[in-house]
């Protein structure tokens, strides 16, 4: 019979442990992490040679990052997927799969092309705000600042 209490007795507090809500976190105690998967971006910066430049006018790059650890998107002329990883504000890229479509205009998609996946697939940390995501290279410069899609 006491026995028979005692596990009641157990069974009862371990029941009601987990209807406890846990202590509040201090406001410095660091949230969820704020990575980019399930968002999609619209490209606005790339890193081309030294210069970070604009888009060229009438083209449209996007950025899709999964759930799933792939990435997608357009590079103005092809699409593109790849694997990608995020790990405590560090990223890595690719490599990038991409359709072989040669589009002559604008004038000079094909080299803005090159330039967005070499400029991609050299981030090496990621810097998430709340409508911006830059990635730097690894010396800290900018490859891609990207602004969110609505």
């Amino acid at each position: 019979m006491m026995a028979r209490r005692l596990t009641v007795a157990l069974a009862l507090a371990l029941l009601l442990a987990g209807c406890v809500s846990p202590p509040p976190r201090s406001p410095s105690a660091p949230g969820p992490s704020k990575g980019p998967a399930g968002t999609s971006w619209i490209v606005t910066g790339i890193l081309d040679r030294q210069a970070v430049t604009s888009p060229i006018p009438g083209t449209e790059l996007t950025v899709e990052f999964g759930t799933d650890g792939t990435v997608r998107g357009s590079a103005g002329c092809n699409g593109y997927a790849g694997p990608y990883t995020v790990t405590d504000g560090a990223i890595s890229v690719g490599p990038l799969a991409h359709q072989e479509m040669g589009c002559v205009s604008p004038e000079g998609i094909m080299e803005q092309e090159a330039a967005f996946f070499a400029a991609f697939e050299s981030a090496s940390t990621i810097e998430r705000q709340p409508a911006l995501l830059i990635l730097r290279t690894p010396e800290g410069g900018t490859a891609l600042i990207l602004t969110v899609k609505s």
